[in-house]
């Protein structure tokens, strides 16, 4: 009878930390590292809306391509800054023009 909502990651871009554009040039292949990822477990008990929130502790690795002649990208990287709940890279992008 009970409806659980999925587990939520907040891995969405927020701020921008560098950037990287391969208009007119070649492409890119970066790699990132972690050692946690923030997640939240919504939940309702007795009429009251919960959060939990955890961290899964490991050791992740990130490989990302940039295509050449593509576009910019802006690069949030979740593990620094003030918005950091670990895992990887979140992106803004743009198109070449």
């Amino acid at each position: 009878g009970n409806q659980y909502d999925s587990v939520r990651f907040q891995n969405g871009y927020s701020e921008g930390d560098l950037t990287f554009s391969s208009c007119g040039g070649g492409g890119l292949v970066m790699a990132a590292r972690a050692s946690r990822i923030a997640i939240e477990v919504p939940f309702t008990l007795d009429g009251q809306s919960y959060t939990a929130s955890a961290a899964i502790n490991a050791a992740f690795n990130y490989t990302y391509l940039f295509p050449g002649n593509f576009g910019t990208w802006s690069i949030d990287d979740l593990n620094t800054g003030t918005h950091a709940p670990g895992g990887g890279w979140a992106f803004s992008f743009t198109p070449c023009p």
